[in-house]
């Protein structure tokens, strides 16, 4: 199907804008996506520590991922049913299901690009912005300060399901960012693709990583995965966001995360020295993040975090 691309800009009075579409069978308007604006002008800092030192904060993160919709991380490959029908397989690792870590970093990302003063396109160079500090550079030559292991699943199903065919991008947005709803618009088409997804009610665990994380770091990364408490909202992964799948909740597991006291140890020891970071640790980096914002900002990263945490067009019930 045949969509028109076009170019567009979110006015300075709007935070977000709710975005419909015509549904091109039934002329029926529908609720596609929304797109969240840039915060301002990406600011960015010379980076002074590197990976050849640790002087910041250095640990482990260990959280879970519940699916609260059917979710479709695709392997790139495909199969065929029994009734000789093809359909996209699920991400698997020596036959077990996950979600790989570069897609759930990648996903991670997006959400701290919109919570932060961050270029959209992890291009910055000479200087770095937040989101670029964080999750790395790649004309910069820098790998980041955070690594994602695979999620694996721990309790759940799958199943294979058809959805409408899904599109590309209709409108690019020069100071935004495209999310989307938490339920599916009701599309009606012939078109239609065929995919093995985890059910609704799966668990999935996996570590993050990091090193030389400023406290305010922490507090931007804490945010965009939605377990900073008093602000904790849902994420949409993977594919299929725009046909209703892909919605799912981290949680932070607090016994089993840690800050290293000696984070040298982490290479040279089987058991570096580390105390367990507590939910205190959590409010205080969250806290350091927003320091560095005006209150008119805060007021804005709010309602963005509203506004994920509703997942629907203003109005809607």
């Amino acid at each position: 199907m045949n969509r028109e691309e076009r170019k567009e800009s979110l006015r300075s009075d709007e935070t977000y804008r709710d975005v419909s579409a015509i549904d091109q069978r039934t002329g029926r308007r529908y609720w596609e996506y929304y797109v969240v604006k840039q915060l301002g002008e990406p600011k960015k800092e010379k980076v002074n520590i590197y990976h050849d030192v640790f002087v910041q904060n250095t640990g482990r993160l260990s959280l879970t991922i519940e699916t609260k919709t059917q979710i479709f991380i695709g392997s790139g490959t495909v199969e065929i049913t029994g009734g000789d029908q093809q359909y996209f397989t699920f991400s698997r690792v020596n036959d077990r299901i996950v979600i790989p870590g570069s897609s759930l970093k990648g996903d991670i990302r997006q959400y701290a690009e919109a919570l932060s003063f961050s270029c959209y396109d992890a291009s910055c160079e000479d200087e770095l912005c937040p989101a670029c500090r964080i999750f790395g550079s790649a004309p910069f030559h820098f790998k980041g300060k955070v690594s994602f292991e695979d999620a694996k699943l721990l309790n759940g199903k799958t199943r294979i399901i058809t959805i409408p065919q899904r599109w590309g991008p209709r409108i690019e947005y020069e100071n935004g960012r495209k999310f989307y709803y938490h339920s599916a618009p009701l599309i009606e088409s012939r078109d239609r693709e065929w995919l093995e997804v985890v059910e609704t009610g799966g668990y999935f665990n996996f570590n993050l990583a990091f090193e030389n994380l400023e406290d305010w770091e922490l507090g931007l990364l804490i945010l965009a995965m939605g377990v900073a408490p008093g602000r904790e909202f849902p994420l949409k992964i993977g594919g299929g966001k725009n046909r209703g799948l892909g919605l799912v909740k981290l949680s932070l597991e607090l016994d089993r995360s840690f800050l290293f006291l000696s984070p040298e140890e982490m290479f040279s020891s089987p058991r570096p020295k580390a105390i367990k970071v507590k939910e205190e640790n959590l409010n205080n980096w969250v806290e350091k993040y927003l320091e560095k914002m005006s209150s008119g900002t805060r007021e804005e990263l709010d309602k963005i975090i509203k506004k994920f945490r509703e997942g629907k067009p203003d109005g809607q019930r």
